[in-house]
């Protein structure tokens, strides 16, 4: 009975569960949920956001009209898609990878109409159109879809967004800022929208992306055209079976038994449990098995795994979020190409075998991951090319690559173009590398190098030296030793060494000089002479004669230039040299004399920058007013301000006029837009205003657009011939600004190198530089050298206090100071590039005086440490330890703060002065205070020649004879040496007497010999 009535109830509940499945609650359609999601509170509060902040941008765009307004139209049609987008979200599933694009269609054709807006030809709101259009990247905060998206996160998006369109921005706000307040109106306006209104509503309800439904919505016909189709409903349950009664007292079932009901109702039924049983026969039995003989029988062993195995995934080749190309799975494909990519992308290859896959186009970095057997052509890289984890690969390089790394790889065959063997390869965990470059000639094989596997390692004066492994008995040097140039004077049999200083050559000239000067015993260095180290040069002879008095050789007048170009020789010095020794008129020595004079005394080498990203900057008179006020003697604009320009007329300032980026393309290709550009910004004011150079661009090299790279050197060349066919005008150098960024090695000093990937540009530039006789403009900046490196010691170095110098093992010299090897990187890298007659100007440096609170080292003792330590460095004439006695014109960012400038807090704090023309810290600038203190020297840093070999022996000189830079204990950069030393300041001069002073000391006892 009890059995029964449990089976009874359990078809019944199996009878109600079948009626809940056939039924279904009625779905809530999208209106009812669009309705809903507009009453969200994440809704309200962008409503009231748009409201507000871009309220306020189509105010302003109402008073200005014209395309100003056009483009707002556009920004109020993209926010309004995207608050639909936000409620479509909440409607439906978040989609896949394929079905973002689709979600996202209708703001992308927002942005794309914006963009339009801002192309063809340019318009006088051209900065308006763009920071319009730029500025709606940051709606794109709605398509993160988690880490792994390829972006960054929402708030940082919008962040990062806007400092694209915050350039042209800025612009509008300067030019703007005297003329028309409208405008500047709509530039803060349109700020603020972004940063902090659409930034913050970010942060408060999406800071992980948009919230999307966890479930499907029916869509209904009234739905927003947004929202994509959600997926098909479920078909309903199938009818429930025909019903029976409840609780009926017997249940029927046309199907047998199963289960334990079964075995149980066979149990009780009273057959016997031995009925199916089968008898044990003996073969079945564990003992005495005829099967089991105790021996083991071999196994075939299964083929050892690859190293490298491959998926059976399918295979990739595709475009991922429109930043990385994925070539994944690819076997047996030898003909795939990717040719439609930018220098943003990158290439990703994974898991291919028996492939080639060409490269067609710059693009960002190639990664070569777990492929065997694969083949990878390419034409330029910006970054890198990595191989990791690869077998039997070949890498070929059709143009640049600056780095090139292999990790963890057996067999690599790399091709280098000629373009492309400045390359730095890195290896690590990795054999049989080989790499082949172009042979001598165009029609020579190709010139194969294994790189090294193994490397010996030694102890030796307290540090480990590596070197390869040589099997032929020596190990090979991994380090190249560069010494300065050293010139050699005399006949083979007896030969003078020369030291490379203008000095040295005075006393030789002269004849007293004790220490550079040094007789070279027979046999000693086979014609080579000593360099600072003990190692020789095969440098060019000048020819020597044997002096006709004491100490007075013959110099002809064919030597002047290779003497010039050998030493950098000073040519008012080089006149008096050559005057006296070939004509011995006093008339013309007096004018020598004269000359040698106007080159000794002080000089001005200090100027600054005029930075305009600000709202609150002085009237340009006030400004003429301050710079007169200064020792201040040069000053760098970004643009050609002209009522800047016009404040200057008079006032003897140097001044450097500025080519903005987004007008090289213009002046490049038509040389009649460089005519109207000087005919504009410089005919006007020139001789009253004082124009020295012209500054086309600024880090040009760097900016990551190609086409300003391949445009910059077209619109210098415009630029020069438009000013050479004006009298007046002819006389302006054409130069451009670039990074420390150019350099791809500048540590130690000596080995300073540009980067190989714009050393083809590089190369026409400074081929321009030298046949205009231009400077080479350079924005070295000590403060992100000690920001990258915060050690004490590191700032010492780097404010020009007392340190113990850092030793450039390459050159012997010492440098004391970041800002001297900093500037000795780039010249010698100007040397070892064939460039050596190319003068080089500071065109930025400086220190911020505060910063934001993860910025180490932006202080005000600082700033004040390092700029006046600056001041006087440059003051001294000290020059840097390759170029002693050279001082190089330098330009201090900058003269005010610019409040509108992004970026971290250091960006906006570079200012000498404030806005209301107070000093923000007392430099040494101002007249009233140009008395900065000296450098205080370490001890010990000598920078001179090493002893020389035993049997050399110096020539005398007179105590009191003040030669920097030509002694053995002496110190190269002007600083004192002691009495008892070779060579000595005299104390009538004093213990902190710079190198101007010597120099004129040395010029007026020259005089006073030669008479």
């Amino acid at each position: 009975m009890e059995h029964q009535l449990l089976t009874r109830l359990e078809a019944a509940v199996a009878r109600l569960e079948a009626l809940a499945s056939a039924g279904s609650a009625p779905s809530a359609s999208s209106r009812d949920l669009t309705d809903a999601a507009r009453l969200d509170p994440a809704i309200s509060a962008f409503d009231e956001m748009v409201a507000n902040s871009l309220g306020r941008v189509s105010a302003a765009a109402g008073k200005i009209g014209g395309q100003v307004l056009d483009a707002t139209k556009t920004i109020e049609e993209a926010f309004t898609v995207l608050k639909e987008l936000l409620i479509t979200a909440k409607q439906r599933q978040k989609p896949d990878v394929a079905g973002l694009p689709e979600f996202l269609k209708p703001l992308n054709n927002v942005i794309l109409k914006a963009n339009s807006m801002a192309e063809g030809k340019r318009s006088e709101y051209f900065n308006h159109l763009k920071a319009a259009s730029d500025s709606l990247t940051a709606l794109a905060w709605i398509a993160y879809m988690g880490k792994d998206c390829g972006m960054s996160m929402p708030i940082a998006h919008v962040e990062e967004s806007w400092q694209m369109a915050e350039f042209y921005n800025n612009k509008i706000l300067v030019e703007y800022r005297n003329k028309n307040s409208d405008h500047v109106e709509w530039a803060k306006a349109l700020k603020e929208l972004y940063l902090p209104g659409l930034r913050d509503y970010v942060k408060s309800f999406y800071p992980l992306g948009p919230a999307w439904s966890t479930v499907a919505v029916v869509s209904s016909s009234s739905s927003s055209s947004a929202i994509t189709k959600a997926p098909a409903a479920r078909a309903p349950a199938p009818p429930p079976p025909p019903a029976t009664p409840l609780f009926s007292s017997e249940t029927t079932s046309s199907h047998p038994k199963e289960g334990m009901s079964a075995v149980f109702e066979e149990i009780s039924s009273g057959k016997s449990a031995t009925a199916g049983l089968r008898k044990v026969t003996d073969d079945l039995k564990t003992k005495n098995r005829a099967d089991r003989t105790g021996v083991i029988v071999a196994t075939e062993k299964s083929p050892h795994a690859n190293s490298f195995s491959f998926s059976r995934a399918p295979p990739k080749l595709e475009l991922q979020m429109g930043r990385k190309w994925a070539v994944e799975n690819q076997i047996g494909k030898k003909n795939l190409v990717i040719d439609d990519c930018d220098s943003k992308q990158s290439v990703y290859i994974f898991g291919c075998k028996d492939s080639v896959l060409q490269v067609k186009g710059k693009v960002n970095n190639i990664t070569v991951d777990k492929c065997t057997k694969m083949g990878i052509v390419f034409t330029d890289v910006v970054a890198a090319c990595e191989v990791v984890n690869c077998n039997g690969v070949e890498v070929h390089c059709q143009g640049s690559a600056p780095t090139i790394s292999v990790d963890n790889t057996s067999g690599c065959q790399l091709y280098l173009s000629s373009s492309s063997l400045g390359a730095s390869i890195t290896t690590a965990k990795s054999s049989e590398i080989n790499v082949l470059v172009p042979g001598a000639g165009p029609d020579s094989d190709w010139v194969e190098h294994a790189l090294p596997q193994q490397f010996v390692h030694t102890f030796k004066d307290g540090e480990f030296r590596t070197s390869p492994v040589s099997h032929s008995g020596a190990p090979h040097c991994l380090r190249m030793t560069r010494r300065p140039p050293v010139v050699f004077l005399g006949q083979p049999a007896s030969r003078t060494v020369l030291a490379d200083t203008p000095e040295a050559a005075v006393c030789i000239t002269v004849g007293y000089c004790r220490g550079a000067l040094r007789k070279r015993p027979p046999g000693w260095g086979g014609g080579r002479g000593p360099g600072r180290g003990g190692a020789g040069f095969g440098l060019p002879t000048l020819p020597y004669e044997p002096p006709r008095s004491p100490g007075l050789p013959l110099l002809k007048s064919d030597d002047s230039s290779r003497l010039q170009k050998e030493l950098r020789f000073p040519s008012s010095l080089l006149h008096l040299l050559l005057v006296q020794v070939m004509a011995k008129r006093r008339l013309l020595l007096v004018l020598a004399l004269f000359l040698a004079f106007s080159s000794a005394k002080s000089q001005s080498f200090i100027g600054v920058n005029y930075g305009q990203v600000a709202d609150n900057l002085p009237p340009p008179s006030e400004t003429a007013n301050l710079l007169q006020s200064t020792t201040i003697s040069k000053f760098r604009l970004y643009d050609a301000d002209p009522a800047v320009i016009q404040s200057l007329a008079g006032t003897n300032i140097s001044l450097v006029l500025g080519v903005s980026n987004s007008d090289i393309a213009s002046l490049a290709s038509d040389p009649s837009a460089a005519s109207n550009w000087v005919a504009a910004n410089v005919l006007p004011y020139v001789p009253a205003s004082s124009i020295s150079v012209v500054s086309v661009g600024n880090e040009a090299l760097n900016s990551g657009d190609s086409s300003l790279a391949s445009n910059l050197l077209p619109a210098m060349q415009n630029l020069r011939s438009a000013l050479s066919a004006s009298a007046a005008a002819s006389g302006v150098k054409v130069s451009t600004v670039h990074t420390m960024a150019v350099l791809s090695q500048s540590d130690p000093p000596s080995s300073g190198a540009f980067h190989p990937d714009i050393a083809a540009d590089l190369a026409g530039i400074l081929g321009f530089l030298r046949n205009t006789g231009s400077p080479f403009m350079i924005n070295p900046y000590p403060f992100f050298a000690y920001r990258s490196d915060p050690r004490p010691e590191t700032l010492a170095f780097c404010l020009f206090h007392p340190n113990s110098g850092r030793l450039d093992v390459g050159s012997k010299l010492t440098y004391t100071n970041m800002f001297d090897a900093q500037v000795d990187a780039v010249r010698s890298a100007l040397d070892a590039l064939g460039f050596p007659e190319v003068e080089i100007v500071v065109a930025e440096t400086g220190w911020p005086y505060q910063g934001d609170p993860d910025e180490v080292g932006a202080s005000v003792d600082n700033a004040k440490a390092f700029n006046g330590n600056l001041v006087a460095h440059l003051r001294s004439l000290v020059g840097t330890p390759l170029m002693p006695g050279r001082s190089v014109d330098t330009y201090i960012f900058a003269l005010y703060d610019e409040d509108l400038k992004p970026g971290p807090a250091s960006e906006r704090s570079f200012g000498l002065y404030r806005a209301d023309q107070t000093m923000n810290y007392d430099a040494g600038l101002a007249k009233s205070t140009s008395s900065s203190s000296p450098i205080t020297a370490p001890a010990n840093t000598s920078t001179a020649a090493g002893p020389p070999p035993a049997g050399a022996t110096g020539l005398t000189q007179p105590a009191g004879w003040c030669v920097p830079g030509a002694t053995l204990q002496g110190s190269a950069d002007g600083r004192p040496t002691q009495a008892g030393a070779q060579c000595y300041i005299p104390s009538a001069v004093g213990s902190r007497a710079a190198l101007g002073a010597c120099r004129l000391f040395l010029y007026v006892s020259l005089a006073l010999l030669l008479t």
